[in-house]
């Protein structure tokens, strides 16, 4: 997605309130320069001064993405750098000195655990296929007090990345590891008639789409900025009724699910409760 004008007024709004401290930041993909981020010359700016870094020590960038051929954007490494910021990128598709890590498998390196002030994904994780690695991989990246940003794709978006995203699945991100939700929108477009070509090009193969009515898409991306509070090990959002009864190593696995639960169930669960609480010592 690349960085845009949304992506400076939240880093304006968390430097204002004192959110925002520490100099090294990683990219999870290697961004770009959005065409909106290069037209808000005033916020660039702005954003430049709150780190106390002068305009003329800015990089020499286009004032707008106009003309600027497709994948030829300037990266946001000199912006970032320019801030004062020690600047890493994951990635595996050759960008400029991004470190390669396969999201779909690859644990954190040692040197780099703990490391970073500011993790972002920027319209990266809805294309890798195991979430819980690439979750993980963001956690443990980021050092205690750090903040992760997230741009990433809601609805509408059906043929983009593997997944959409929604409130809930961040709310018990931040649940299960004690993060703190420092902002939170839902941002979307106006309802487009019809189907991407693409997407109708591959369904009309094995059916037809004559007489169903007008497919109306709202694309819409959900912008997340957390704070990591604590060093603990990584625990995956999960989703279950309330009231479950897990066993032993599924209570243990996800605590901050179950353990809360544990004190109000009805007393024939009492002694398995004890075991679980005591397992999970």
């Amino acid at each position: 997605m690349g960085l845009n004008e949304h992506f400076l007024h939240l880093m304006i709004s968390l430097k204002k309130d004192g959110k925002l401290s520490g100099r090294r930041v990683v990219e999870l993909g290697a961004q770009q320069l959005a065409n909106a981020f290069l037209q808000d010359r005033n916020s660039i700016i702005h954003l430049a001064s709150l780190h106390g870094v002068n305009a003329d020590r800015l990089p020499n960038l286009p004032n707008s993405g106009a003309g600027i051929e497709p994948g030829k954007e300037p990266y946001s490494r000199s912006y970032y750098e320019a801030l004062g910021y020690e600047y890493a990128a994951i990635d595996i598709d050759g960008s400029p000195n991004s470190i390669p890590i396969d999201l779909n498998y690859d644990n954190v390196p040692p040197e780099l655990l703990a490391r970073f002030d500011l993790v972002t994904n920027f319209g990266t994780t809805e294309h890798v296929s195991n979430q819980l690695n690439v979750f993980k991989v963001i956690h443990d990246l980021a050092a205690p007090g750090a903040v992760m940003l997230h741009e990433v794709p809601a609805q509408g978006l059906i043929n983009h990345g593997f997944f959409n995203y929604n409130p809930k699945f961040f709310q018990k991100l931040a649940e299960n590891n004690a993060y703190d939700t420092l902002f939170l929108d839902y941002r979307w477009t106006e309802i487009r008639p019809g189907l991407p070509d693409d997407v109708r090009s591959v369904i009309e193969r094995h059916v037809s789409l004559s007489g169903r009515p007008l497919c109306g898409i709202s694309e819409a991306v959900l912008f997340v900025a957390q704070r990591k509070t604590s060093n603990g090990p990584f625990v995956p959002p999960l989703d279950v009724p309330t009231g479950s009864l897990p066993s032993d190593t599924i209570a243990t696995r996800y605590a901050p699910v179950f353990k809360p639960r544990l004190r109000s169930l009805p007393r024939r669960y009492l002694r398995r409760a004890v075991s679980l609480l005591l397992a999970g010592r």
